[in-house]
């Protein structure tokens, strides 16, 4: 259903978010269920986001097999669960 309503325009979106003024994630969410995040892991969603509000290009790095990989899809899961993106 979400597919067919009207898109808000990502400068739109990140007004909104920085007017909300969103805190830091201290816990995983809920709708990340299969699993749990470590608390670094939780800090790089919390990074992402917060460098997404600042519409800056990032690079997440670091160690192999520290879970890039959930980090990223646990960003998608926030920018579509809690803003709509």
């Amino acid at each position: 259903a979400r597919l067919l309503e009207p898109a808000k325009s990502v400068d739109v979106q990140r007004k909104q978010f920085r007017l909300k003024s969103t805190r830091a994630l201290e816990k995983q969410p809920e709708y990340l269920a299969c699993g749990k995040l470590r608390d670094y892991q939780l800090d790089g969603l919390n990074w992402m986001v917060y460098s997404w509000s600042q519409d800056r290009n990032v690079i997440l790095a670091d160690e192999m097999g520290l879970g890039k990989t959930v980090q990223c899809v646990s960003f998608i899961g926030y920018m579509a669960e809690s803003l709509q993106v």
